[in-house]
């Protein structure tokens, strides 16, 4: 992705409830004074991330990473459908 246009939200979103999920988020936190000025693609970013040297690169799409990182907390805290965690490791 380095050297080019980063996409738009709507190159990533399977859905119009989901963009217009992205497009509420990206008011909400544009006016905290905090403008959402990129997207990725996670495959993109994932292959992207392997080539400066990280060793491991793991991407948790929602569903696991509400499993692994979410599951039976108390607050039922989640993370929404078009939240991508990704861990790398040196």
């Amino acid at each position: 992705m380095r050297g080019s246009k980063p996409p738009v939200a709507s190159d990533l979103l399977d859905t119009e409830k989901q963009k217009a999920r992205r497009t509420a988020s990206e008011r909400r936190v544009a006016a905290l004074g905090e403008p959402w000025i990129s997207y990725f693609a996670p495959s993109a970013l994932a292959a992207e991330a392997a080539q400066p040297g990280f060793s491991s690169v793991r991407d948790f799409a929602p569903d696991e990473a509400n499993k692994r990182y979410f599951e039976g907390r108390p607050d039922g805290l989640r993370i929404g459908a078009s939240t991508q965690l990704m861990a790398l490791r040196v």
